[in-house]
């Protein structure tokens, strides 16, 4: 009996770059998909860093009975922070190197822009001063994602003396009252 071989059919070159051109294309689209969300990933996870060393410096400061300083400065183009104490407190609890907030293009505080250094006291007593709301908006990947930014913002309220908040939404602001009680 002889073998009746089936015909072989081969891709042309063709199809060959056919499908190469739709892989680049759905790779390109891909790629910049993962590229928002990397660069998204990296702001929240840096502003929520923020809010940990926060609430962990104020924590030491209740502990320990001491003020510690919190600054906030645009270096270079980008925001940084960095924790100063004048207690001698072992690197294992109290890091005050210096750390970048990547990806945050623009920090309000109680609705105003800041453009330069500033400081913020958390006393011994737990209290922060000045209190306020923080606002760290990210960097947009477009010019026509201005109003993303705003809404990929995240906030972290400082208002009450001992509770610090991080929110993906605006906080209401807290009307202090500081009215003084009248004696006779």
């Amino acid at each position: 009996m002889a073998s009746r071989s089936k015909p072989l059919f081969a891709f042309t070159l063709l199809e060959i770059v056919l499908v190469m051109a739709i892989l680049a294309i759905v790779g390109g689209v891909v790629g910049w998909q993962i590229q928002g969300l990397v660069s998204s990933y990296r702001f929240q996870s840096d502003v929520e860093e923020l809010y940990s060393t926060l609430k962990k410096a104020q924590a030491l400061s209740l502990t320990y009975q001491t003020d510690i300083e919190l600054s906030l400065f645009q270096e270079r183009g980008e925001w940084k922070y960095r924790l100063f104490t004048h207690e001698p407190f072992p690197k294992a609890l109290f890091e005050s190197r210096t750390k970048t907030l990547h990806g945050v293009r623009q920090v309000k505080f109680n609705n105003r822009s800041l453009h330069q250094s500033t400081t913020w006291t958390l006393f011994s007593r737990g209290s922060i001063d000045p209190r306020g709301i923080f606002c760290f908006l990210p960097a947009p990947l477009e010019d026509d994602q201005e109003n993303s930014a705003l809404e990929q913002a995240l906030w972290i309220d400082c208002q009450a003396a001992f509770l610090i908040k991080l929110s993906h939404i605006k906080p209401r602001t807290i009307e202090l009252q500081t009215s003084i009680p009248q004696t006779t």
